[in-house]
C-alpha cells in the first residue's frame, strides 16, 4: 500500500474501504462502532514518537459511510486541522482502531503510513 499524502494546510478527505476476509462487500460500520486514529512519528524502531494528530468519530474527523463497494470509513482534515500538521516533509504512521461501542473491544486495527507535504508560507 502506498503512503497517504497529506498536504499541510489543505482540506483533505481520505476514503478507506475495509472488506472482511472471505467477504466481497465492504463491512458495514454504520451501527455499533466507534473509531480513533492516532498519528505519530516513528522513533527508532518504535511507533511511540511525537504525537502528530488524533482523529475520532467523536470529534467528527472519522465518519462511517456504507455502500457495498465502499468506502466505509472517511478520515477528515479541514483547513485549520491540516494547518496544525508539521510544516515539513515527514513520513508518519497512524493506527486506525475500530471498536465495538458495547464493551469497547477493538474489532479491527489498521496501520496507515502518511506522507506530510509542507506548504509554502
Amino acid at each position: 500500500m502506498a503512503n497517504v499524502q497529506l498536504k499541510r494546510g489543505q482540506q483533505t478527505q481520505v476514503d478507506v474501504t475495509f472488506i472482511a476476509d472471505g467477504d466481497t462487500n465492504a463491512f458495514n460500520f454504520s451501527e455499533g462502532y466507534t473509531a480513533s486514529l492516532i498519528i505519530r512519528r516513528k522513533a527508532g524502531n518504535s511507533f511511540n514518537g511525537e504525537l502528530i494528530d488524533t482523529l475520532t468519530n467523536g470529534n467528527s474527523r472519522i465518519t462511517f459511510t456504507y455502500t457495498t463497494a465502499g468506502p466505509n470509513i472517511q478520515l477528515l482534515w479541514n483547513t485549520t486541522q491540516a494547518a496544525a500538521l508539521p510544516n515539513e516533509t515527514a513520513t508518519v504512521y497512524g493506527d486506525l482502531k475500530v471498536t465495538l461501542t458495547s464493551g469497547s473491544q477493538v474489532k479491527h486495527s489498521f496501520r496507515i503510513p502518511f506522507d506530510i507535504v509542507p506548504e509554502i508560507i
